[in-house]
């Protein structure tokens, strides 16, 4: 069906869809297994043609999405204004060419900016879209942006960012693990490609497939 999978719905295992996708009324039901060790067997009945549900029957979910998309709309025009006018505040002021100050017009006060320190890449932020902190780190210093997670929409700009001291604390602990990682991680390659190399002059071949689904069941 075109309805979303409820938790523990046998719709939201990707081999019964798969299988939902190519079932025709002529088949014959047969057991198939799931991915957690589980089985099914399917069989093709009908096929309902997609239908427009009435709107009475979904106008309260109609009207909230509007509201939520319209709602979302009008935060980005005004992240837009607000980064104009925060991006305006910082560029110099041009004299015409008579040497006579421009004309002045009224312009709204700058944004209320909340002040958050000491932020770091992996950091969270919960009264900010999840993404802000990783694309306010592509920011260079004194630029503004708009981060939108497509439910809330925030404007940032950064101050400074301070450069990580690799050599000491956190980092270099998590720059050892990154070496170990990868070193046995390159061990593991070079004794697989060793070991193909052996099967390859001898003539050796493994079923794979056949040792996977006997290393499911142990």
């Amino acid at each position: 069906t075109g309805r979303l999978a409820e938790p523990g719905d046998i719709g939201g295992y990707p081999a019964f869809r798969d299988s939902a996708q190519t079932v025709s009324s002529t088949d014959f039901p047969e057991i198939a297994e799931l991915d957690d060790g589980g089985i099914f067997a399917l069989r093709l009945d009908e096929i309902v043609e997609p239908a427009l549900i009435p709107l009475d029957a979904v106008r309260d979910k109609v009207v909230a999405d509007w509201t939520e998309a319209e709602t979302h709309r009008q935060l980005l025009d005004t992240a837009e204004e607000m980064q104009m006018q925060a991006v305006s505040r910082t560029m110099p002021q041009v004299n015409s060419q008579d040497g006579s100050q421009p004309a002045t017009t009224t312009v709204p006060g700058p944004p209320k900016w909340s002040v958050e320190k000491n932020l770091l890449r992996d950091g969270y932020l919960e009264t900010a879209p999840k993404n802000l902190i990783s694309e306010a780190f592509d920011l260079a210093p004194g630029e503004t942006g708009i981060v939108d997670d497509g439910r809330r929409v925030a404007i940032v700009r950064v101050d400074r960012i301070i450069p990580a001291e690799l050599d000491e604390g956190p980092a270099q602990e998590i720059m050892t693990q990154a070496k170990d990682r990868l070193g046995r991680s390159l061990q593991a390659d070079l004794f697989d490609y060793y070991a193909r190399a052996i099967q390859v002059q001898n003539g050796v071949t493994l079923n794979r497939a056949g040792i996977a689904a006997v290393e499911s069941r142990m």
